[in-house]
């Protein structure tokens, strides 16, 4: 990853995880769950739900300028720029970074058969999903979309391609979206890489993409964000999240800066060690933050060393 991210303070608007997922047509034994007349895995749903919640969550923060304000975007960016270290802390995002670890936010996600005509196109799938958003605050939005899938098998490999599109309904605007699925399986690993875009209209979009690989022990997923206005990149900013084992890393990329962020758990107490990348890949000690939990269930991350 050598892009130009603008990272982190956005995390705090889209304050969502793949989280616990409700929906009428799954339940937590199920394997497979028919929407629009596809079967897709209880697991490719949540996150294609997770996936479309945080692009809509990112919309929502663009929509409101004083939020991109108050968290410090523009000026986390400039101030990384110019010191060796942020004067905007990494307490702003742990809370974000230590629940995609858990995946502990909840999203609820309630799935219907529909007949929903919308420039002259019927639809027969309405999905409603609410989640609470970065300033504590409940959101619900609606998809209204048709799906369809493939398969092409390949000696032991299967790949499966499924695609939605219809509209977002947020806040009384609808905005078309298109949302691709590809799916490799073969016997020891898979890949997952997923696509979701939100038309905005004037050649203004966002766009998110990410891509899922387990092998063995090993899990590793990444996210990439991007808004573009009027045809101009504004926005763009990536996480990537690698699980082996008990072992859990963010690895983040800020400005050409490489991050990784590693939640350890020490004498009782949990740890966050951050770590800065240099041009050979290794990465030096750079801060330490502990989780403190107060009685009243408040959390506070506090810069230790």
């Amino acid at each position: 990853m050598k892009k130009t991210l603008f990272i982190l303070s956005v995390l705090s608007m889209v304050g969502l995880g793949v989280g616990v997922l409700t929906s009428c047509d799954a339940t937590t034994t199920d394997q497979k769950t028919n929407i629009g007349g596809v079967e897709v895995s209880v697991e490719s749903k949540k996150e294609n739900t997770f996936q479309a919640t945080t692009s809509v969550s990112l919309l929502n923060s663009i929509s409101q300028p004083e939020v991109l304000k108050s968290h410090h975007l523009v000026k986390f960016s400039r101030d990384f720029r110019q010191n060796d270290k942020p004067t905007t802390d990494f307490t702003q995002v742990l809370p974000q970074l230590d629940l995609m670890m858990d995946n502990g936010f909840n999203i609820s996600s309630k799935v219907e058969e529909v007949e929903t005509e919308i420039d002259g196109k019927t639809y027969s799938v309405k999905e409603t999903i609410s989640y609470t958003d970065f300033a504590n605050e409940q959101v619900t939005y609606s998809l209204i979309y048709n799906t369809r899938s493939h398969e092409e098998r390949d000696d032991d490999e299967l790949e499966t391609y499924t695609l939605m599109e219809g509209y977002v309904l947020l806040n009384e605007n609808q905005y078309s979206f298109t949302s691709v699925m590809v799916s490799e399986e073969e016997w020891d690993e898979s890949e997952v890489e997923r696509s979701f875009r939100i038309n905005l209209g004037n050649n203004s979009y966002v766009f998110v993409e990410s891509s899922k690989e387990n092998e063995g022990r090993e899990n590793e997923e990444e996210y990439e964000y991007t808004y573009v206005e009027n045809g101009r990149k504004v926005i763009e900013y990536s996480i990537e999240i690698e699980k082996e084992g008990f072992k859990d890393d963010i690895e983040i990329e800020l400005n050409d800066k490489e991050f990784e962020v590693s939640r350890i758990t020490r004498d009782g107490k949990t740890l966050f060690a951050i770590k800065l990348g240099d041009d050979d890949g290794h990465y030096r000690d750079y801060l330490t933050y502990e989780k403190v939990i107060a009685e009243d269930g408040t959390v506070t991350y506090t810069q230790i060393k």
